[in-house]
C-alpha cells in the first residue's frame, strides 16, 4: 500500500493542529507580583468593610481612568458629629482608597476587561459608601 505525498502532508498538518494551545501566563507587574491577585485582595477588603461589588457590563478597556473619588472631607459631605458617623466615614475613606488602588493597577493592564470591571465596581462601592457617610445622622 502506497500513501500519497499530499496525504502525508495533510496528516502532518492535522497532527500539529491537534495540540492544545499553551495556557496564557497570568499578568505580572514589574516587581513580579500578580496584579489580578492584588486586585482580588483589595476587592476582598472592600467587601469585608461592607462595600459591594457588582459586575459591570459595559467597560472600555482601552483606557481606565480614575476620577477623583469622593471623600468624607469633601465640602459637600456633612455627616453628624457622632462616633457612629465618624466610623462610617473612616470605612468609606478606606473603601475609596482600596478602589483607587484597584484602578491604579487596572490602569497599568491595558485591555484587561476583568481589571477594568473591578475598577468600575470599586468606584461604585466608593460612591455608595461615601453616600452612607455623608448622609449619616
Amino acid at each position: 500500500m502506497r500513501t500519497h505525498p499530499a496525504a502525508l502532508l495533510l496528516l502532518a498538518g492535522c497532527a500539529g493542529a491537534s495540540r492544545p494551545a499553551a495556557p496564557m501566563a497570568p499578568p505580572t507587574s514589574a516587581d513580579g507580583t500578580d496584579p489580578h491577585a492584588e486586585i482580588a485582595k483589595l476587592e476582598h477588603d472592600i467587601v469585608a468593610r461592607g462595600g459591594t461589588f457588582t459586575p459591570q457590563v459595559s467597560i472600555q478597556t482601552d483606557m481606565v481612568t480614575m476620577a477623583e473619588l469622593p471623600k468624607s472631607t469633601d465640602a459637600s459631605c456633612h455627616p453628624a458629629a457622632s462616633e457612629t458617623c465618624s466610623d462610617s466615614c473612616k470605612v468609606s475613606d478606606a473603601i475609596c482608597d482600596d478602589a483607587k488602588q484597584i484602578c491604579d493597577i487596572a490602569g497599568k493592564l491595558a485591555g484587561d476587561a476583568w481589571a477594568a470591571g473591578k475598577c468600575e465596581s470599586g468606584k461604585q462601592s466608593c460612591t455608595d459608601a461615601n453616600k452612607k457617610c455623608c448622609s449619616c445622622s
